[in-house]
């Protein structure tokens, strides 16, 4: 649930409201609303939260039905002293659909570190935890804003819903302050290291350890639009030792969204070919760790190492120690601004986890504000508009760092950050990292602007699939026709499909070819007439076997 920002009239005041139907104004009740005092919603005395909502109404859409509780995000307003204090939650309980209470711990969590370790301008956190009847919660220190630098970058627009894109007319002299400020901020960033891939947890008062799995933009999706099973993705508490790890158990994620997606996943035969072909070859190439390298002087493997001479690039960083925080929703939205444009607060750290060194070795993906997948003049317009843009980046990027010191001291890199975004984005390295965080961008950003760089030119005269047919195991090819006759059946056969855990996980670890994951020592791992059986079998029992349990999904 994305919740719109409206300030007050004199853009002062940042409240979070639902979006949804107009509630009743403050002080106008109904049968459900009732005190803070009454509702005791967090389980916060009105000591803790400093008399913020002392006597006023809480206005919830408190309809308490079973098994999902109605209640959002809501907002104490009219502070009797001190600041707006910022009640997030609460959120969807009982729900086998939803990681928000997982994710909402452990992003309060992340932001009681990053503001613990470094000076960046984080609100201060009071209280959060799960221990609630409403759900998990989080109150903190409300700022004074005049808006978001996603909202003074953009390009006017009559009309409030349209996406924020940006603004071509913008200002050189105003992209180098607010991009400046940005940089000294990822440079802040970047000095924290972690020995394992996952999510800060807090394990004890003021210590913090990486003991969660990352939870990513993308399962939230998986799980919400496409009805993913839940026991498919990455268990609770799975950290990962190797960026090799992590690459793999993304490139599983794409497999298991094209693998359980029921509805509109592919739209021809040669549609879901190419989309088999790019998930097993990506897979393959995660799992001998060369995702790592590419694009760094220690690629040796890939078409483009024989064109780009290794003594030109930077060396790859680390794949099994110091990796660095990486936040899938740190964007220009959540960065506030004065009046004046200095960042005032950087908020909402949802998504966020210490991961593969990698991905904060590329420049940022939002400096267009919108999503490189959804810019209105396709993928590759927005490719060459943002060549240059970058450079505006790149510049604020290296007065950052000789302001700082940063490429000369407390740079853990062998090279500054700055140069290795610029190789990254020459390399595509960029495009590797987003394709492999993104299911639904995978295909068209694999197929446009990595394969080729991987494994050479490809014959245009046949279709993608074919080109790299090579590439499968014959066992991958016997699979890849009962897969291919599943999901064309499926089409046809629009509805949702609820699956058992323990057959979404055999299903997929078939598909893998890695059965023994998920079965017990006495069982072997399929040979070629095992999966296509198995593959023909999901196609006539489906319904049989799986039966479609699935009632609503709530991110």
């Amino acid at each position: 649930m994305r919740f719109e920002r409206q300030p007050t009239a004199r853009h002062r005041c940042h409240v979070l409201r639902p979006r949804g139907p107009r509630r009743p104004r403050l002080g106008q009740k109904r049968q459900s609303d009732r005190t803070c005092t009454e509702r005791n919603a967090a389980q916060i005395s009105l000591s803790q939260c400093g008399g913020a909502c002392r006597g006023k109404v809480w206005q919830s859409r408190d309809t308490c039905a079973s098994p999902h509780r109605r209640g959002l995000q809501h907002a104490l307003q009219s502070p009797h002293r001190g600041k707006i204090s910022r009640y997030h939650g609460p959120t969807p309980v009982n729900d086998p659909h939803s990681v928000s209470q997982e994710k909402t711990v452990q992003e309060a969590a992340t932001a009681a570190f990053i503001a613990k370790e470094t000076q960046l301008p984080i609100p201060r956190l009071h209280f959060y935890g799960e221990d609630s009847p409403v759900g998990p919660y989080v109150v903190m220190d409300h700022v004074e804003m005049h808006g978001s630098v996603s909202a003074r970058l953009t390009r006017p627009s009559e009309d409030a819903s349209d996406p924020h894109s940006l603004d071509p007319m913008v200002e050189e002299a105003t992209l180098d302050n607010i991009w400046g400020q940005i940089a000294r901020c990822y440079l802040q960033l970047h000095r924290l290291t972690f020995p394992r891939i996952g999510s800060i947890v807090e394990t004890s008062h003021g210590r913090y350890e990486v003991a969660g799995r990352p939870i990513t933009h993308n399962m939230t999706d998986m799980i919400r639009l496409a009805n993913i099973p839940r026991s498919v993705l990455p268990p609770e508490g799975t950290t990962y030792d190797t960026a090799a790890g992590w690459y793999t158990a993304l490139a599983e994620m794409h497999i298991a969204q094209l693998l359980f997606q029921h509805n509109d996943a592919v739209t021809s035969a040669s549609d879901c070919k190419n989309k088999y072909m790019a998930r097993q070859g990506f897979r393959r190439l995660a799992i001998q760790g060369r995702l790592c390298t590419f694009g760094f002087s220690d690629d040796t493997w890939s078409a483009q190492s024989s064109e780009i001479p290794p003594s030109t690039l930077l060396p790859a960083p680390s794949g099994s120690q110091d990796f660095h925080i990486w936040g899938d929703d740190f964007r220009a939205g959540n960065m506030l601004l004065t009046e004046s444009d200095d960042i005032v607060a950087l908020i909402d750290w949802e998504f966020t986890y210490a991961g593969p060194t990698q991905f904060s070795l590329d420049p940022p993906w939002w400096l267009f504000l919108d999503r490189f997948e959804m810019w209105p003049g396709g993928m590759e317009n927005w490719r060459e508009t943002h060549s240059m843009r970058l450079k505006t980046w790149l510049a604020a990027m290296r007065k950052a760092e000789a302001d700082t010191g940063f490429h000369t001291s407390t740079n853990p890199l062998p090279g500054p950050l700055s140069a290795y975004m610029e190789q990254s984005w020459e390399t595509g390295r960029f495009f590797l990292s987003y394709a492999s965080r993104k299911s639904w961008a995978f295909d068209a950003v694999y197929w446009r602007y990595l394969d080729e760089r991987f494994f050479g030119r490809r014959d245009p005269g046949k279709e993608l699939w074919e080109t790299r047919l090579h590439l499968l195991t014959d066992a991958e090819r016997v699979a890849m026709g009962p897969f291919v006759e599943k999901k064309l059946a499926g089409a046809e056969d629009r509805r949702i499909v609820g699956w058992e855990p323990t057959e979404a996980k055999r299903v997929l670890s078939e598909l893998l070819f890695d059965s023994e994951r998920y079965q017990s020592p006495k069982k072997t791992q399929p040979d070629c007439l095992q999966v296509l059986s198995s593959l023909r079998w999901m196609i006539c029992s489906h319904s049989q076997s799986t039966v479609a349990f699935y009632t609503e999904s709530h991110p």
